[in-house]
């Protein structure tokens, strides 16, 4: 019997990642979305290996290097040098780090408190509810970009209080989607006989519950990630994120706008192109995850 059991339930995981294959590959924008966000992890944990050269090294004699494409330019700088003679390519490489660190963290303290309060205000109800929900709808009624540059001023630069602004200031949308989740599942036939047989409200919550809000919130997450790429890279364009020691694709874009116009446009091309295809990628992520987590959808799709 034992060997029976290890049988089926191997036979429905090898059933499982059949289709989740069979999703992937029929979704080319899904899978391209998917092959980037991994190389951009990969890009970001390896940075310092793969760089070329050092983020950091100045050489005034190779100052202001072309593209390798360019008129002028060296394959031994691909991407051409800023006006220190800093590689801009490694530059980049570097800078994904910090992009990689606001997002995926960022979103994970959002989760974590939004699913905290989403959980609590949707199976407790009552006065309880009202309060969470009315404290989540005044955040939310505050325009979030001014939210942000405020308090990023008043905390000074550093990565850990841009990663921290931001998963606090976009926990409401978590909390707001899970309670909307846990309000729908909370009377389903299942949490109804999980009842019945006694099970006690955390019981229920793990077992219950929380694997059916894994979808909708990795989902939401996913696009999240995406947006605080963005919103960094314009602090970083404002002066209010990472120290402008710390190489960082919107402390790029900063640097390089002057001489957007006056003869070294590579400065702020590569690092905004770095940010749009990195915001791309995760919105083609996003997009496939909620088509093949969402039933409702699969069903429609076949």
């Amino acid at each position: 019997m034992p060997a029976e059991s290890e049988s089926v339930e191997f036979g429905s995981r090898a059933r499982g990642v059949r289709k989740a294959l069979k999703l992937i590959v029929r979704d080319p924008a899904g899978l391209v979305g998917l092959v980037l966000v991994l190389a951009l992890l990969i890009v970001a944990v390896f940075a310092p290996q793969l760089a070329p050269h050092d983020p950091l090294a100045q050489d005034l004699t190779n100052a202001k290097s072309p593209p390798a494409f360019s008129d002028g330019g060296s394959w031994e700088y691909p991407l051409g040098t800023d006006r220190l003679g800093r590689d801009v390519l490694s530059r980049i490489i570097l800078g994904a780090r910090v992009s990689v660190t606001v997002g995926f963290f960022g979103a994970a303290i959002a989760v974590a408190l939004g699913m905290v309060m989403g959980l609590i205000a949707g199976f407790v109800g009552g006065r309880l509810d009202k309060a969470l929900m009315s404290l989540v709808d005044l955040v939310l009624s505050i325009p979030y970009l001014i939210v942000v540059i405020v308090v990023a001023a008043v905390l000074g630069r550093s990565l850990f209080n841009v990663v921290m602004l931001f998963g606090v200031t976009a926990s409401p949308l978590f909390a707001r989607t899970t309670r909307g989740e846990v309000l729908r599942l909370r009377e389903a036939g299942f949490v109804a006989a999980a009842r019945s047989t006694g099970a006690k409200l955390p019981r229920i919550l793990v077992r219950h519950i929380f694997p059916n809000l894994v979808g909708p919130l990795l989902t939401l997450a996913t696009f999240e990630m995406s947006a605080m790429i963005f919103y960094e890279a314009g602090l970083s364009f404002l002066g209010l994120s990472v120290p402008p020691n710390i190489p960082s694709w919107g402390n790029m874009l900063d640097s390089g706008r002057r001489s957007l116009f006056t003869g070294l446009p590579w400065l702020s091309i590569f690092p905004g192109m770095a940010i749009a295809l990195t915001g791309l990628s995760m919105n083609l992520l996003g997009d496939w995850l909620r088509d093949i987590l969402d039933p409702r959808i699969r069903r429609a799709r076949g």
